[in-house]
């Protein structure tokens, strides 16, 4: 059965590695913004819609080609899942939306205060 699974989180909350043994164990694709990124350049906060735009239309082709994809970024608040959340019914593929609540260490650097803030702006998630 095709799929989609929305993993989202804090920074350092396990998202990644979640994603991953999921989609290793599922035969799914995984996709997120941090693999749009050059490692030569890092993560550029201005070409953050970029990269967004790049994981939703990688969403799209593989629902299309009939492979379940998991998207693991942070997806603090609905408006950022709601993209997908439109996939999901465009494909008509049942949606799943996990959160990672581990304390692993933040791979990015994000400052203990973005964080602290994103946490502030945490949406719950809500079918609709």
């Amino acid at each position: 059965m095709i799929e989609l699974i929305l993993i989202r989180g804090l920074p350092g909350s396990g998202k990644s590695t979640k994603a991953k043994e999921l989609a290793l164990k599922m035969g799914a694709v995984h996709i997120e913004t941090d693999m749009f990124w050059s490692p030569l350049h890092g993560s550029d906060s201005p070409k953050l819609s970029k990269a967004r735009a790049w994981c939703r239309r990688q969403t799209d082709n593989w629902l299309r080609r009939g492979k379940s994809v998991i998207v693991s970024n942070t997806f603090v608040q609905m408006w950022e899942m709601q993209p997908y959340l439109d996939l999901a019914t465009k494909h008509e593929v049942p949606v799943t939306v996990l959160v990672a609540n581990g304390k692993y260490q933040n791979i990015h650097g994000a400052p203990d205060e973005k964080i602290a803030e994103m946490k502030t702006r945490w949406e719950p998630f809500q079918q609709r």
